[in-house]
């Protein structure tokens, strides 16, 4: 070898020795929070966004469930809907951007039973009848507690509003539809929304 490609090869040498290969970024770690939301199979999970992602990968049981787009640095809360009770695992990802793909940050938690109830029983009283009604409109308009809220919701659209009370009316006493399942048994809330069921005394 002549001494010309000896010093090239000295030369490329010290190069990769004083250069080395880009390394890609790592963002920095992501604290993950669950917290079951009472009487639904709803969890709150909250983790502060370092920035540096474009979104976030967020798996229940290992099966991607949300995509939560980032929305630069700052806290994140949202409600993530899980299979049904027992122990489950969350776990959120953050990726794309500079930092991503980033590390994985997970919680376990237990989900118990929801609360069984009767729809439209709003008073809880085993009767569907005016005092349902007039239970319904208290709690919309004065704010009288309600145990179960589930029950109040009579036409099932994950809220207790006027149109509970009313649609219990149309029901009653004009031929309407009558409140979605469980009615007129006892069950649980099919239908994953912000409200719950703290107790039902008809149910066991």
């Amino acid at each position: 070898m002549s001494i010309h490609r000896m010093a090239l090869a000295a030369l490329a040498c010290l190069f990769l020795i004083n250069f080395p290969s880009p390394v890609e970024a790592q963002g920095p770690p992501i604290v993950l929070s669950c917290d079951p939301l009472s009487g639904s199979y709803l969890v709150h999970v909250s983790f502060n966004d370092p920035g540096g992602f474009t979104h976030f990968d967020v798996t229940v049981d290992g099966v991607l469930t949300l995509v939560i787009a980032s929305a630069g640095p700052g806290p994140v809360n949202k409600l993530v809907p899980v299979p049904g009770p027992g122990g489950h695992y969350i776990c959120i990802e953050g990726s794309g951007g500079p930092f991503g793909p980033g590390t994985t940050s997970c919680c376990q938690f237990v989900v118990p039973p929801t609360k069984d109830f009767v729809r439209g029983d709003v008073n809880a009283d085993s009767s569907h009848d005016l005092a349902d009604v007039i239970a319904a409109l208290d709690y919309t308009f004065t704010g009288t507690p309600l145990l179960c809220l589930d029950a109040a919701d009579a036409n099932d659209d994950g809220g207790v509003d006027v149109a509970d009370p009313i649609y219990l009316l149309w029901w009653l006493w004009l031929g309407g539809p009558p409140p979605p399942s469980p009615m007129p048994g006892c069950g649980p809330d099919p239908t994953l929304d912000l409200i719950n069921c703290v107790s039902f005394p008809p149910c066991p």
